[in-house]
């Protein structure tokens, strides 16, 4: 039986009720839990590219790194 939301004393010490949290959001391998409380497991491979730049228009001359993810 999966639990959802754990109350101790009147105290509401986790609650995933409003989880959106999929399967599909998470990097293969990976372990949540969704709003009612069922263990998930990641099935997305992600790659991650990371490039440096520099973005004069928002951060003057200083260097910036953009960070791509893709499925």
């Amino acid at each position: 039986m999966a639990v959802n939301k754990i109350i101790f004393e009147g105290t509401t010490l986790i609650d995933l009720t409003d989880s959106t949290i999929a399967a599909g959001d998470l990097r293969t391998g990976t372990v949540a839990y969704d709003k009612a409380g069922n263990r998930i497991v990641g099935e997305t491979d992600w790659s991650i590219n990371v490039q440096s730049g520099t973005v004069s228009e928002i951060a003057g001359t200083a260097d910036d790194y953009l960070l791509t993810m893709t499925t």
